[in-house]
């Protein structure tokens, strides 16, 4: 009896059911995301605009969109970090 086998058992089924609910609530939560972004963009078009009609280049752009992207995902990870020693 392979070992795959007698670790799973009668499980298997119940297994993927649960395998596949869990890809289904990351397909999900991807798609959530990239529609957040899309609608952050689309707000940020005007803006974009100005700033290419006044010089930048679309590597300053990106940068600067990087930029902010890395220092608001720090700041959420530094909330998290607290919250969690907290106990919240």
């Amino acid at each position: 009896m392979p070992l795959s086998d007698q670790i799973v058992g009668n499980f298997r089924t119940s297994l993927l059911v649960m395998l596949g609910a869990v890809v289904f609530v990351l397909l999900i939560g991807s798609a959530n995301v990239a529609n957040m972004l899309l609608a952050r963009a689309a707000a940020r078009q005007k803006e974009m605009a100005i700033r290419t009609a006044l010089g930048a280049g679309r590597w300053r752009i990106v940068r600067q969109m990087l930029t902010e992207s890395m220092l608001l995902s720090l700041n959420k990870r530094h909330v998290g970090i607290a919250r969690r020693d907290l106990g919240n």
